[in-house]
């Protein structure tokens, strides 16, 4: 024979009758559901929105965590091909001899769009610090 336990629906008050091998259920008054919370001594009931809360919480804390992850990644490779980026720059258009003088000038509009790549790229690699930085912020709170 299964035994009972009398409990009152947190959310109406209705009188219920647990069943030692329920854990989760809905009140038959006002169908919310509960998690049966069983202590030694104690049985509670937990609204499952609760419960769903809780997972979500650390759902999106994990995926904060990867994008936080991402975005280091991404830095990296960023800050990287800036490097390269502005070597390149440097090289070539701060030679002031021989051929490449010459090139140079011939190649002055290449050099404006070449710096407003380099702009663009270090405005980029702002935004993902900035975007790395909020969501550190986010964990931490």
């Amino acid at each position: 024979m299964t035994d009972f336990v009398a409990l009152s629906c947190p959310s109406c008050r209705g009188k219920l009758k647990i069943a030692d091998d329920i854990n989760q259920f809905a009140c038959g008054y006002c169908g919310n559901e509960f998690i049966v919370n069983r202590g030694e001594n104690t049985i509670s009931l937990a609204p499952v929105v609760d419960s769903i809360n809780q997972v979500k919480q650390g759902v999106d804390r994990i995926a904060i965590e990867l994008q936080i992850q991402r975005l280091q990644r991404e830095r990296l490779e960023l800050a990287n091909y800036i490097k390269a980026k502005q070597s390149s720059f440097d090289y070539w258009y701060t030679s002031q001899s021989g051929l490449f003088g010459v090139i140079r000038c011939l190649f002055s509009s290449k050099k404006q769009q070449d710096k407003a790549e380099l702009t663009e790229l270090y405005a980029l690699a702002r935004q993902k610090r900035e975007e790395q930085e909020r969501l550190t912020a986010l964990l931490s709170q």
